[in-house]
């Protein structure tokens, strides 16, 4: 090729790279097209898949399909967000999501402020009962990561919390806050940020969807999913309001999402809108 070929297109070795590896997996067009031949489709259409499961082993390539089909949807005008393993709890991962949404989650952002905010001042306040914030915390965690028994492959992290301590602690930290706090909201807040955080988060995907189709990737789910698996479901059965119909999930692990998976049952209803994409090793061309 002429150096005057070169100056004129600007491609460089790293772009031609990028090209190739778009286009020369084995078997990946294949799941590219599903995906996009589905996103395409009319909401009414009921082949349209609401749920797409990818998995496979480690280094077949996963996180670079997940990051081309989020290529794909934004050619397609969509808002889309991406998690991995480096938000760590639920709330975090709200936020996450909604900074990559845009201006349309103001007011989930706007509270969930407002909770960073009122637990410094819990963290810092030399009268707060920070052991028993510490071990309601803790318990919270240990519920969670408690599924990991359930998930293939993982052994077990911990045993069942202990219900006396956990209520306890709950107390202790529910009567300091209702003493600080003279809104009712704020205490719910600190004591259930998930609870409290997941409704606002939902009235902006909805605010989000009625003008643009929203998809949101969540990669290295077998790390994840202890953590995430029961709001994700809950999320998508409506426990904390109604979604837009152009939402489109992607989740992305070495496991299956199987009905007897994670820490809690994929439904039938939510298994009749998932679409797996098993991923084999991949052979670059």
């Amino acid at each position: 090729m002429k150096e005057a070929d070169l100056s004129r297109k600007s491609v460089s070795f790293q772009d031609l790279v990028r090209r190739r590896q778009r286009a020369g997996f084995v078997g990946r067009e294949d799941q590219i097209d599903l995906f996009k031949r589905s996103f395409d489709l009319s909401v009414d259409d009921e082949s349209r898949h609401l749920l797409f499961g990818i998995h496979g082993d480690g280094g077949v390539g996963k996180t670079f399909l997940v990051r081309q089909l989020r290529g794909l949807v934004s050619e397609r005008g969509a808002l889309s967000a991406y998690i991995d393993e480096y938000s760590f709890d639920v709330p975090e991962v709200m936020a996450t999501l909604a900074s990559e949404l845009g201006r349309d989650f103001r007011d989930f952002r706007d509270r969930y402020e407002e909770y960073l905010k009122q637990r410094d001042q819990l963290v810092r306040d030399p009268q707060a009962p920070l052991d028993a914030w510490g071990r309601l915390t803790r318990t919270a965690v240990k519920v969670a990561l408690h599924a990991s028994k359930g998930i293939p492959g993982a052994a077990p992290i911990v045993d069942l919390v202990n219900a006396e301590e956990a209520a306890d602690a709950a107390e202790q930290v529910r009567i300091y806050l209702t003493r600080k706090l003279s809104d009712s909201r704020d205490v719910r807040l600190l004591m259930n940020p998930v609870e409290e955080l997941t409704p606002a988060f939902v009235r902006c995907l909805a605010r989000a969807g009625a003008k643009r189709a929203i998809a949101l990737f969540f990669d290295t789910y077998e790390r994840t999913s202890p953590l995430l698996e029961t709001w994700i479901i809950q999320l998508l059965e409506g426990r904390f309001g109604e979604l837009p119909a152009n939402l489109v999930l992607t989740i992305s692990g070495r496991h299956p999402l199987t009905p007897t998976g994670g820490r809690t049952t994929w439904t039938s209803s939510l298994q009749s809108g998932l679409c797996r994409l098993p991923k084999r090793k991949l052979v670059g061309c």
